[in-house]
């Protein structure tokens, strides 16, 4: 009965740790897929001095 036991733990123990390598995958793959996207993002509207500061911008809609 131990080794049945030991066999289906080491099983368990297997799954799990490729189900958390597959979501570390996923995890890794959509900051990668995300920084590549915000790079081709432009912002929406124009580029305004608002209270002293410069590089903010602002839906200005005319």
């Amino acid at each position: 009965m131990k080794k049945v036991m030991k066999r289906i733990g080491i099983v368990l123990g297997i799954i799990v740790g490729i189900i958390v390598l597959i979501f570390l995958g996923l995890f890794i793959n959509n900051k990668i897929q995300l920084a590549r996207e915000a790079k081709k993002i432009d912002p929406v509207g124009e580029k305004v001095t608002v209270n002293d500061q410069k590089n903010e911008y602002s839906n200005l809609w005319r």
